[in-house]
């Protein structure tokens, strides 16, 4: 199967239509939903609204990329650019236009899977970036758009030397991102519910309970 991923600059990104952010933000709450409905310890979607979908996101211009695997790509609405054929039979396009950006859009049937690096810096290293925006929509997507986007990532980032995710312990994700992704936990933190906000948590996000949140890194 032929797998298609088109690389995402924010500073392109923030120019879509609303109706193309919309796709984006129904596609992510629809990632993350999978846990919440699961095991019921978030009350709220991942993203608030498609308004706040940068800034839940933390996807700034110039820092950060966002990447989205598509299974058809004649269903995006415009032109693309081939950049790379890779292993596994894997390609990567970026977008192609040269008459703006308003005709692409984001079915939710097409997609996939998606991925996003945004910076972040802490004490122990400058240069680390956060995984977020993992969503996978079909079997084994994940780990491909994961494993396929490393590379063109650093290329872009070549000072960015660790990868970092956060994952609710509750969630059973530990598991998958050591075992299928590579990632080593360092970190475990307890979080109350009555105190989000004191653990760098957005006003919007909420908990039935309080719950564990590992830190894993991977070198790149």
């Amino acid at each position: 199967m032929t797998k298609n991923i088109i690389i995402l600059p924010i500073e392109q990104l923030i120019q879509f239509s609303s109706e193309a952010v919309n796709d984006l933000t129904y596609i992510i709450n629809e990632g993350y939903n999978k846990q919440i409905i699961k095991y019921g310890i978030v009350v709220n979607p991942r993203i608030d609204s498609s308004k706040s979908f940068f800034s839940d996101l933390s996807l700034r211009p110039h820092t950060c990329l966002f990447y989205i695997m598509i299974d058809d790509i004649t269903k995006i609405g415009g032109p693309l650019r081939l950049v790379q054929e890779i292993g596994n039979n894997t390609t990567l396009y970026e977008i192609d236009s040269p008459n703006g950006y308003a005709s692409y859009r984001f079915p939710m049937e097409n997609i996939m899977a998606t991925v996003a690096y945004r910076p972040m810096p802490y004490s122990g290293n400058a240069n680390a970036y956060e995984v977020t925006a993992f969503c996978s929509f079909a079997k084994h997507a994940g780990i491909d758009i994961y494993e396929s986007t490393k590379t063109n990532f650093k290329k872009h980032y070549p000072h960015c030397n660790e990868l970092i995710v956060r994952v609710i312990v509750e969630h059973d994700l530990v598991s998958y991102y050591h075992d299928r992704l590579g990632f080593t936990e360092y970190n475990r933190t307890l979080i109350h519910c009555n105190r989000l906000l004191e653990s760098g948590f957005q006003p919007t996000f909420k908990t039935n309970s309080d719950f564990n949140v590992a830190d894993m890194r991977q070198s790149i």
